[in-house]
């Protein structure tokens, strides 16, 4: 794989969390049959007695991972596009890490569609077909011998091979000379798509890719780093330094441009310059890198 394509780790920590914002954990009683398991995977919490000893296991959880979707076709992929798996983390009533222990994993709405399939023992993933709710959530269950499971959602989506920009237009931001969070621009967006191309008289049909992360850098004024300090860095619409966002069901993603106004340097219009990537088994998906631009004045 190119080097070039790598993920630097604390972008990579940036990926996780959002994946983790997304998970629904919740600690289930195992059932004696399989049957009672899946149907107990859509129940709320339920406590189960766990021992105190520095060998019983008293919490299971998802290992963290770096994407939350795979691709129909493919296998669950981590940010440099390297095939990951579904793994957990067991721990004791202290805290500490459980090692040796066996994990099953399986695919819950196993009823409902056949759209996962799972290696029990090792955790690989495969998306086989889409997944039949409208968001293409699949859940999966991690247990362990005893009476704790953990349950997540996966989701399906389609092959992204292009992503545009949302909006043609440039938007402008108006600041004020307070140093305030209002000083932020509206998101600035693109769209992650796949195309299939249509026999004609036929047009090509577009399908929005949900769940995909676009990664965002400031590129003018440079801020590689998103520097809180600098003139210009990126935040998410709860205005907290990110440089990361995953497409919703339409496709979009973006990051809004929060401005220090008593670092301009000019009363004309300053252009920033925002560059939006994505990427697929760890190539750029076609169209990517995508420049987004804005213009920024001082109120008058």
């Amino acid at each position: 794989m190119n080097a070039d394509h790598r993920v630097p780790e604390g972008v990579r920590e940036e990926v996780r969390e959002r994946v983790r914002q997304r998970v629904r954990v919740r600690v289930q009683r195992r059932a004696t049959a399989f049957a009672a398991l899946v149907a107990c995977a859509t129940a709320f919490v339920s406590c189960a007695d766990v021992g105190t000893g520095p060998t019983d296991i008293a919490s299971i959880e998802f290992a963290p991972l770096d994407l939350p979707a795979l691709v129909v076709g493919d296998t669950l992929r981590d940010a440099n596009g390297a095939v990951a798996r579904l793994g957990a983390i067991v721990r004791n009533a202290k805290g500490d890490v459980l090692t040796d222990v066996p994990v099953r994993f399986i695919y819950a709405d196993y009823r409902r569609d056949s759209a996962l399939a799972i290696d029990a023992e090792t955790g690989l993933v495969r998306a086989l077909r889409a997944a039949q709710p409208s968001n293409g959530e699949g859940r999966v269950i991690a247990q362990v011998p005893g009476e704790l499971q953990i349950v997540r959602a996966l989701v399906v989506t389609t092959r992204p091979d292009s992503i545009v920009r949302a909006s043609t237009s440039m938007p402008l931001l108006n600041v004020s000379g307070a140093d305030t969070a209002t000083n932020r621009s509206d998101p600035l967006q693109v769209r992650v798509r796949h195309v299939e191309p249509g026999v004609p008289p036929a047009l090509a049909t577009v399908t929005e890719v949900n769940a995909w992360v676009v990664r965002f850098e400031l590129v003018e004024p440079v801020n590689a780093t998103n520097d809180t300090t600098a003139l210009a860095w990126l935040v998410n619409d709860n205005s907290r330094p990110s440089v990361l966002d995953t497409t919703d069901a339409s496709g979009t993603a973006g990051r809004r441009v929060r401005v220090r106004p008593q670092l301009l340097t000019t009363v004309d219009s300053t252009v920033v310059v925002v560059r939006a990537t994505t990427t697929f088994r760890g190539a750029p998906v076609p169209g990517s890198p995508v420049d987004l631009r804005l213009s920024v004045r001082r109120a008058r």
